[in-house]
């Protein structure tokens, strides 16, 4: 939701997320070996998804909250999980970007605008949503990019309950 509303992957949730997932693997009950197997399917997940999302971060293309994102969701999921959640949470940031893109540039002429224009009025009446959005704008700080963490969890909602 950070992301989505803030263009923010707050570290707190990233460390909850490992956390959770330590917690998981410690407690899972199984054999050495199995538990062995876990681990290093969990960590080689961690190390892959950040090597491989890390370049995108050096080059300016992604923020480091996504690759930090990408790198809890393989200690999560492990090195399999990543791929099919790459996929289709590119997918929807590629939907996001054209859709953008589209309004940005004109493309769709004045229909999209007309359509917004009565929400808009109406949620500037009403002083707590106006407000809410103000604020939502401040904590943004301009930052108009792509919420790619978000699309990656509806990615791995959607790999995970297809398991």
């Amino acid at each position: 939701m950070g992301d989505l509303l803030f263009r923010r992957v707050f570290n707190w949730l990233l460390v909850v997320g490992i956390a959770g997932n330590v917690l998981v693997l410690a407690t899972a009950g199984h054999d050495a070996s199995v538990f062995a197997q876990q681990w290093s399917t969990a960590s080689l997940g961690f190390f892959a998804g950040l090597a491989l999302f890390l370049p995108f971060y050096v080059f300016r293309v992604m923020g480091a909250g996504d690759v930090k994102f990408f790198a809890v969701l393989g200690f999560w999921l492990g090195l399999p999980g990543l791929l099919p959640v790459w996929l289709g949470g590119s997918v929807l940031a590629g939907i996001h970007a054209l859709a953008a893109y589209c309004v940005r540039s004109g493309l769709t002429g004045e229909w999209v605008m007309l359509q917004l224009a009565p929400v808009q009025g109406a949620v500037s009446r009403i002083p707590v949503l106006r407000r809410a959005g103000q604020w939502v704008s401040a904590l943004r700080a301009g930052r108009r990019g792509i919420p790619y963490a978000a699309y990656l969890a509806v990615a791995a909602v959607v790999v995970v309950l297809g398991r």
